[in-house]
């Protein structure tokens, strides 16, 4: 048998320890892709959301029709210094003994052994389970205690065990960002929150919602973590005090670089608003150095879709909206190669206006340029459903 145990990814903090961050989505993803060429041949997933949640982020490269069972055995251990007091409370949760979860997670394997015998088996658990794994299974750190054995998230313990089902190998792989660039992903979240503090999107939900998704959506697309960060961002510089400089210097010269390509540029003359010639322009010249850029602003105006609908807000939708997306940022979208997201907010926009808009794309940037933007991002595997 081959048994394959995947701690979750990165969860989120108190109340809502139960789901993932945006780097545990992208380790989900991650982890995948790992068992893209390896056989399995079923499935023991926790009932935790944040586990399923990995589980959902591993189907898609994995053949289809796999049995898959929701075990109760594989369960978070329940602790308040994993979940915190409050979670505990709320969701009424029982912490288990250490006993108890080695109880629990022998009589596990011993169904495995019986069950599975010559399988390929995934298992995919919390941090606790897989530790008493490792403890159960390792002769090597049967006798550490559990502080001692480092389980981080996402990553993937396989164990091969022999016809008589002693252990032949063993290895643990981590799928994560560093854990400075965790740090900085975690810090990007943290400043959008503080700066959109108080702001509202036209469909009433807080604004920071708005940037959350535009970062879970680049690390669903497996951006690196600069790109991430400018997608928390990318509306600090533009809609909050913050400047760039402030950006560069805390999260480096790439994040600002795509915060800024993000950004409007305003007349000098402020009565005047924003100058949309001059923001075309860069927005060109700065998705020629770094590709990323349009994938952030497709990830923006997906984002976006649900404001198009708000009945308050039709008249800047029909007036100004649909206008200056039509001529530059949508055919921008379409030419790089992102069709299927094109034809979303198209969609979106024809109900309510079919008004013919001429592109102003051959003012700004070549076909040439966007020949080589559209096979970079034609590299990146996890964008299909942009194509």
């Amino acid at each position: 048998m081959k048994l394959y145990i995947v701690r979750h990814g990165q969860r989120d903090f108190g109340v809502h320890f139960d789901r993932l961050l945006t780097q545990g989505l992208w380790q989900a993803k991650k982890i995948g892709q790992a068992f893209k060429d390896k056989k399995i041949d079923f499935i023991y997933c926790s009932p935790q959301y944040r586990a399923r949640q990995t589980l959902e982020g591993i189907k898609p490269c994995l053949k289809k029709n796999i049995p898959i069972k929701i075990s109760h055995r594989v369960r978070q251990k329940g602790s308040p210094e994993e979940v915190g007091p409050s979670a505990m409370r709320i969701y009424n949760l029982k912490k288990d003994t250490d006993e108890q979860v080695d109880k629990r997670v022998r009589s596990f394997l011993k169904m495995l052994f019986k069950k599975h015998p010559k399988d390929n088996v995934l298992v995919i658990s919390h941090k606790e389970i897989t530790r008493q794994f490792v403890k159960v299974i390792t002769p090597k750190y049967s006798k550490y205690d559990n502080e001692d054995i480092k389980i981080l998230s996402g990553s993937i313990s396989t164990f091969e065990f022999d016809s008589n089902n002693k252990l032949k190998n063993y290895n643990i792989n981590k799928i994560s960002y560093s854990e400075k660039q965790n740090k900085q992903i975690g810090n990007a979240f943290i400043l959008a929150r503080e700066t959109h503090k108080g702001q509202k999107q036209v469909t009433g939900k807080p604004y920071i919602e708005h940037p959350s998704e535009v970062g879970r959506m680049l690390a669903s697309w497996r951006q690196d973590y600069e790109v991430i960060c400018a997608g928390y961002l990318h509306d600090v510089v533009e809609d909050t005090k913050t400047s760039l400089s402030k950006i560069k210097k805390k999260f480096g010269k790439r994040t600002a670089n795509l915060v800024g390509g993000m950004s409007w540029i305003r007349f000098k003359d402020k009565t005047k608003g924003k100058d949309w010639h001059a923001t075309y322009k860069k927005f060109s010249r700065m998705s020629k150095k770094d590709p990323s850029l349009v994938l952030i602003k497709a990830a923006d105006m997906i984002s976006n879709i649900p404001n198009i609908h708000v009945k308050s807000h039709r008249k800047f939708v029909v007036e100004k909206s649909y206008p200056r997306n039509m001529k530059f940022y949508v055919p921008f979208l379409k030419e790089a190669g992102l069709r299927k997201a094109t034809k979303k907010i198209e969609r979106a926009f024809h109900k309510y206006t079919r008004k013919k808009i001429k592109s102003v794309l051959n003012d700004y940037i070549s076909k040439k340029d966007l020949r080589k933007i559209r096979d970079e991002l034609n590299k990146i595997k996890e964008i299909e459903e942009l194509r």
